[in-house]
């Protein structure tokens, strides 16, 4: 049986972890975090994501955490009126996949319940990688170590994996910051409730909604130009300057920030596209490897079809085959990922152009396109990785 270390217990990794389990690996999940745990925010799950689960048999508890159903249209900022209605970002799901909002803490939960918990080992930080060709050795900040036929980092935006092995480098600072949090529903206008979420279009700045915990709360997340850097997700923001930034917005924007118990910032951060992620036996997935800006809400979604692709990659395969099967992996994302990264960097682009000749173009467009007016996203959502996987087939 192949075995395969993966480092990172967050959504892609965890992933990948049911993924190759589901290929016939023998997996074992070293998490840094003495506790597992996501960070309590929503997400999208669009429908190349459930497209996954639904693959990986975990459709049904899914659905059981999503929210789905009509995003409620794009505004404008100052008094949130509506530019464009529209289907989630822009799309009419395929038939064979819905598209979801859910709480970061659930999908965790469904995740973690899909993989054999023994092989989940917690307060377990990489230290050392040795990749002598035959095996890779896992040297934890503890001391313990850790071998296999193949070692994943899916340890995120600051991958230590990465830096082992291309060396150190500097993540690309955006100029935004977001500030985020989670309220109540009844803060905004029946209108406003009658979609799943909201985006409100402004000068040097957008804002965000949609629901999550089956419709019970509003997740919101507002981008606005600064030079403040720290990439942290669990740093918090104060009332005042929240509301300072947005003070000149629709006031139901400033209705959902004060009614919000925790309110954080980070800074973002993204990475240029790879031309290569793994050597030998050693290779990257997820934010280890393509990091991206939430425009697209593609971050979470690319490191769901990373760990996809690679299980599907892994079956039937000997240790003897493992390079092999990085490589085609590796060969498979690459070129896909690299486009959704550039594309969410046009898209935060064109969310926050200055009043003027452009922004009235972009909103033309948006009022006959919706979402699409920006950046048409069917080729995100429509596209089957199984295709990808029986083009590339051994014969």
């Amino acid at each position: 049986m192949t075995e395969v270390i993966v480092a990172g217990g967050g959504i892609g990794g965890l992933t990948a972890a049911v993924a190759l389990e589901r290929a016939g690996c023998q997996v074992t999940v070293l998490e840094q975090a003495g506790q597992l745990r996501e960070v309590g925010a929503g997400l999208q799950m669009a429908p190349n994501a459930t497209r996954v689960f639904d693959r990986l048999g975990l459709a049904e508890p899914l659905a059981a955490i999503g929210t789905t159903g009509r995003m409620g249209g794009l505004r404008r900022w100052d008094d949130g009126s509506l530019l464009a209605r529209r289907e989630a970002d822009g799309a009419t799901p395929p038939s064979d996949a819905p598209h979801y909002q859910v709480y970061r803490p659930d999908l965790l939960d469904v995740l973690v319940g899909a993989f054999d918990p023994a092989r989940l080992l917690l307060g377990r930080r990489v230290a050392a990688v040795v990749d002598d060709g035959r095996r890779v050795v896992v040297t934890c900040d503890d001391g313990t170590t850790v071998e296999a036929d193949a070692l994943i980092g899916a340890d995120g935006v600051h991958s230590v994996v990465r830096e082992l092995l291309w060396g150190p480098d500097q993540a690309l600072f955006s100029g935004l910051v977001a500030y985020r949090g989670i309220a109540p529903v009844d803060v905004v206008s029946e209108e406003t409730r009658a979609g799943v979420g909201s985006t409100w279009v402004g000068p040097e700045r957008y804002f965000i909604t949609y629901w999550v915990a089956q419709g019970a709360l509003m997740n919101w997340v507002g981008y606005v130009r600064s030079d403040w850097t720290a990439e942290s997700w669990s740093l918090e923001a104060t009332l005042e300057e929240t509301l300072a930034d947005f003070a000149d917005f629709d006031a139901q924007v400033g209705r959902m920030i004060e009614a919000t118990p925790r309110l954080m910032r980070w800074g973002i951060f993204d990475r240029d596209p790879m031309p290569e992620w793994g050597r030998g036996r050693v290779s990257l997935l997820g934010d280890a490897c393509h990091p991206m800006q939430p425009h697209l809400g593609q971050g979470a979604c690319q490191a769901i079809e990373d760990g996809y692709v690679l299980g599907r990659c892994f079956e039937g395969v000997a240790a003897d085959g493992v390079e092999p099967a990085l490589r085609r992996y590796e060969d498979l994302r690459r070129d896909r990922t690299a486009r959704v990264q550039l594309g969410a960097r046009y898209v935060g682009a064109q969310l926050r152009l200055v009043d003027g000749d452009e922004q009235q173009a972009r909103d033309a467009r948006m009022s006959t396109q919706g979402h699409a007016g920006i950046f048409d996203t069917t080729w995100i959502f429509n596209h089957d990785l199984d295709d990808d996987l029986a083009a590339t087939a051994e014969v």
